[in-house]
């Protein structure tokens, strides 16, 4: 997977915020997978402990894998899609 290794450090309350708001931003429209379990995992940690991110993505999902305490905690994936692009609108 291409992004591999963006690793982020950040509190657990801040961790669940950031998944949530990605899940509420997509509205049903796209696929998610992971998001209930991280969330399940991520309320059995202390809302002021450290939580290790790492982004991942490829040409298809974009996402992280939470890790705590040297175990993976949980992952959450959306699909990407709905954004696009018109040629000749902005001008380098």
């Amino acid at each position: 997977m291409a992004g591999e290794g963006c690793h982020e450090r950040f509190l657990v309350k801040f961790a669940k915020s950031r998944s949530e708001r990605r899940y509420l931003s997509v509205n049903g429209r796209k696929d998610v997978y992971g998001f209930y379990e991280l969330m399940d995992n991520l309320n059995g940690i202390r809302d002021e402990e450290y939580i290790e991110s790492y982004n991942l993505s490829n040409n298809e999902f974009v996402g992280s894998c939470f890790v705590y305490n040297d175990f993976i905690v949980g992952f959450e994936f959306v699909r990407r899609g709905g954004a696009f692009s018109v040629e000749g609108l902005v001008d380098f």
